[in-house]
């Protein structure tokens, strides 16, 4: 009974201890007494509830991430845990924090009984030998801000004592607080103080409603309180429209705004900018805004202050104006210098750009600036942005490697002008080490334009020359070569004209050089056209299949007289876009160009093989990817190099041997370029060659017409009249002795204006066709075909004409269809082409029966 008497007296001793302490606490005058104060009132509580260590968390920082221990009290022999308990991460204990939110205490009477509940709480009180626990939350304002917690206390207390305990801490929150709050008040007075020393306006800016707050401002200024204005941005407007230099009015309104004031304190807790004013009462006109954050949880707030900065404007123009005379004195100097020397001057800094010092006036004048600050700003005022790109990275990588032997170099290289054009100019550059060690480029810029480019055209010209001069031996060589067969076959032809086995030989040999002839011909001519862009690429529909079955043909005819074995795609008909636009011609001659290339330079029974697949590009456009192998002669990488110029092959006895003129990889070259194809060419001497070519296409919304060709009869065209308009005495003489030969009654024309006249003065359908040339006297081919067309005669609308002319590309077919012809036949005529074209318009009429 006794020992219940003493625990009681005891227990109200210490309560009577707390409540003193409680009490006494709002008589602390600094945080030093609070804090030794605190330290008291938990080693009573740790007595009043008989437990091993009182403590106090609070948050460790504004973002309340963890917890600090930030105060503690042990009874004896318990061991502290102050220095181990610094950052507590808040994931730690979530769910103290969500009943201490509550506003709720925490009381653990047995820790055993919350292993499975709360298993972070356990185990991170566990390791401090702790049985039982009562927390209970601290608020100031409303707001948690952390906790009072009891190790192992004696849990038999009353409610009253709980709820002391309670009282607790919210009073020492509430004491903490109040003194908080006050040591920020007194730093704030002493700021206040020293920036009404160093300020002349201060305001507070809600951010969050725009309302501001006078400060503190010195009569002398232009600010003053203005109660019709509650806006801050209207005062603003206001300040800025009346008192600020006009250049300095949008940056007032922008800088002031308070949402550009909260893009600043997203990155930033502070911010400047100066303004000019007219003067105020003290004269003053130069200012600085200082705009620094201040917000708490919950609210926006800006602390605004102006200051004068008269005095340091007026210092830095000064030493402004100070420098600006010097240097005008030093350039006027320089300038003279400089307008004595042969050439313009720069003077340039030691970095990566080179960027300009100094620029002289003949400098600018060479490149068509009328100042040096001109070209200064149009450069950037860096070497980089006149320099011409592709002389830039070789011209500075010379003068470093002569700056390597010496501190001087020359190099010349183009430099652009104003007008956008390049010159030639050499550059004598110098580097000076000044005393300081700062090291400075000092350039004679030289104009070297006319010398470098008499000298490019005269190698050019000589280059022109000796290419002109190598074409021309060629073709003299290739073009002789053939004549001189035909010429030595004729001779043969005449001397043993008994001999007919002998003669009919010589006629063969004589027409295999003929067509070897006119193939260079023409591929010398087709690819002088291309390269002057005068072929005119068709933009048509056509049925890829079908030219394949074409290219096929033809192809494989030539490799059985060659004994070649020849493998196209199985199944051409199965590609997946068929119908294609382009220019269904150009793209024969591209592949028959490259597969015949393959047969006629392959080893007796070699193979060539082809393939063709496509790839979808876009839905508009298809990419054709045709690869062509062959096990040929094979070509070195020397010629590859060489391959695409004209009259290239890679033996020159190729030309003997294999009849090639070397003109037809130019050809595709062209071609390809044309259509913005691309070749790729793989080859190994003696073992073959692989080339791969890929085209785009549009891809053709209807499918492409596709005409069958059947075999026209073998009629007989006797009685057949035809008029031949011819101005060539012997070109005419042979065309009229084939069509008599065949039966024909020919009427002959030597220009189109007889032939006009023969047509005209003949009564209608009298003539079953005319033949005609297009280049002759008078009137040529064209004018003629359009005269018969428009002549008004009943027949002239119908009747038959076909070109017979050495004219033979494309662009001239196009000519003769659209001067109104029907067909067109390229010299030297082919004669079972010709009879073949005039049994396709004159079959089934009558008088040819």
């Amino acid at each position: 009974m006794k020992e219940n008497r003493d625990d009681i007296k005891s227990q109200l001793y210490y309560m009577d201890e707390i409540l003193h302490k409680i009490s006494s606490m709002s008589q602390a005058e600094n945080e030093k007494q609070l804090d030794n104060m605190t330290l008291s009132m938990l080693k009573s509580i740790g007595k009043y509830t008989a437990a091993d260590r009182a403590y106090v968390f609070e948050w460790s920082s504004e973002k309340k991430e963890s917890f600090k221990n930030t105060f503690e009290w042990c009874a004896a022999g318990i061991e502290p845990q102050i220095q181990n308990l610094q950052e507590v991460p808040v994931c730690l204990m979530q769910n103290w924090v969500e009943t201490f939110i509550q506003k709720k205490n925490i009381i653990i009477y047995d820790l055993e009984e919350i292993a499975k509940e709360t298993p972070q709480e356990y185990e991170i009180l566990k390791p401090q030998n702790i049985h039982s626990l009562i927390a209970m939350p601290i608020y100031t304002n409303h707001k948690f801000i952390g906790f009072i917690g009891l190790d192992n206390p004696n849990l038999n207390q009353d409610r009253m004592s709980m709820n002391l305990l309670s009282d607790v801490g919210c009073h020492l929150g509430s004491v903490r607080e109040n003194l908080r709050m006050m040591k920020e008040l007194m730093i704030k007075n002493r700021i206040l103080s020293g920036l009404s020393r160093d300020y002349t306006t201060a305001f507070v800016l809600n951010l969050d409603t725009d309302e501001y707050e006078f400060v503190f401002n010195q009569k002398t200024n232009h600010a003053q309180k203005h109660e019709e204005l509650r806006a801050f941005s209207d005062y603003v407007d206001a300040y800025a429209s009346t008192f600020a230099l006009p250049e300095f009015r949008d940056v007032m309104r922008r800088e002031l705004d308070r949402n550009e004031i909260k893009k600043h304190f997203e990155t930033e807790d502070e911010y400047h900018f100066s303004f000019e004013t007219s003067p105020n009462a003290a004269g003053l006109s130069c200012f600085q805004a200082h705009i620094v954050k201040e917000y708490e949880e919950g609210s926006h707030f800006a602390f605004l202050g102006f200051r004068s900065i008269d005095e340091i404007v007026q210092k830095e123009r000064f030493y402004k104006d100070s420098l600006q005379k010097v240097n005008q004195a030093l350039k006027h100097q320089l300038d003279m210098i400089t307008s004595a020397l042969p050439g313009g001057v720069k003077i340039s800094n030691d970095d990566p750009e080179y960027s300009f010092k100094y620029v002289s006036e003949h400098f600018a004048q060479m490149l068509g600036y009328d100042t040096p600050e001109e070209l200064m700003e149009a450069s950037g005022g860096t070497i980089v942005d006149l320099a011409h790109p592709d002389d830039l990275e070789q011209g500075i990588a010379q003068a470093l490697e002569q700056y390597s032997k010496a501190d001087h170099y020359e190099i010349t290289y183009r430099m652009r002008c104003k007008n956008g054009s390049w010159k030639y100019i050499e550059d004598r550059g110098h580097k000076i080490r000044k005393p300081d060690g700062v090291i400075e480029h000092w350039n004679l810029i030289l104009d070297k334009n006319e010398l470098v480019e008499k000298t490019i055209a005269l190698e050019s010209e000589k280059k022109a020359n000796q290419s002109k001069s190598d074409f021309l031996s060629r073709m003299s060589h290739d073009m002789r070569t053939p004549l001189n067969g035909i010429i030595g076959l004729m001779d043969i032809c005449m001397k043993h004209p008994e001999d007919r086995i002998l003669v009919d030989s010589s006629r063969l040999k004589a027409r295999v050089a003929a067509d070897h002839l006119l193939s260079l011909i023409n591929d010398t001519l087709e690819l002088s056209k291309l390269e002057n862009e005068e072929v005119k690429l068709a933009k048509e529909d056509f049925y890829l299949p079908e030219l394949l079955h074409e290219v096929e043909t033809i192809a494989q005819m030539r490799a059985d007289e060659e004994c070649i074995t020849i493998h196209f795609m199985d199944a051409p008909y199965s590609i997946p876009y068929p119908n294609l636009i382009g220019s269904s011609l150009h793209v024969k001659q591209i592949f028959l160009n490259l597969i015949t290339n393959s047969i006629k330079y392959n080893h007796k029974n070699g193979t060539v093989d082809c393939y063709l697949k496509e790839e979808k590009e876009s839905d508009e456009r298809v990419l054709v990817d045709v690869t062509i192998k062959d096990t040929g002669i094979g070509m070195s990488e020397d010629f590859l190099k060489n391959i695409f110029r004209p009259f290239v092959q890679a033996d020159q006895g190729a030309r003997s041997q294999y009849k090639g003129t070397g003109l037809g990889m130019a050809i595709v070259k062209e071609l390809l370029d044309r259509m913005g194809g691309t070749i790729q060419i793989d080859s190994v001497e003696n073992q073959g060659t692989t080339i791969h070519v890929v085209i785009p296409f549009e891809i053709a919304e209807e499918p492409a017409a596709v005409q069958e060709m059947s075999e026209l009869p073998k009629e007989n065209l006797s009685g057949c009249r035809i008029l031949l308009a011819e101005d060539n005495e012997l070109n005419r003489e042979i065309a009229a002795f084939l069509l008599k030969d065949e039966g024909i009654s020919v009427t002959e024309a030597e220009d189109g204006q007889q032939a006009v006249e023969c047509f005209l003065k003949m009564p209608e359908g009298y003539y079953d066709a005319v033949l005609m040339d297009i280049m002759m006297p008078v009137m040529d081919g064209y004018q003629a075909a359009r005269a018969i067309r428009g002549s008004g005669k009943k027949d002239a609308e119908m009747i038959p004409i076909v070109a017979i002319t050495a004219n033979a590309f494309a662009e001239d077919k196009r000519k003769t269809m659209e001067a109104g012809m029907d067909a067109h036949l390229s010299k030297p005529l082919n004669v079972q082409e010709l009879m073949d074209t005039i049994r396709k318009f004159c079959a089934g009429k009558q008088i040819c029966q």
